[in-house]
């Protein structure tokens, strides 16, 4: 399995797993108790994460920089 064919694989898993745990917990998830940060740490990081983005840094870009990388990350968007 290519690097590439792991890597899409793997956000596929994470992705997956993000909707499975929204929909188990659903009315957790709507209520006006949850908030902000908690949706951040839970599903927004995640969710860049497995993109390929860098989420925490506060220069807001890809871990990949160069633009061959780009266009690979765009591909895998494409793919899911």
């Amino acid at each position: 399995m290519s690097e590439a064919v792991g890597r899409i694989e793997e956000a596929r898993k994470t992705i997956a797993s993000l909707v499975e745990r929204y929909a188990r917990n659903r009315d957790r998830y709507r209520a006006s108790t949850y908030n902000e940060e908690t949706c951040r740490a839970e599903f927004i990081t995640p969710l860049f994460e497995a993109f390929g983005w860098c989420s925490v840094s506060s220069r807001r870009h890809t871990r990949l920089e160069s633009p061959m990388s780009v266009q690979r990350l765009a591909s895998l968007s494409a793919a899911l």
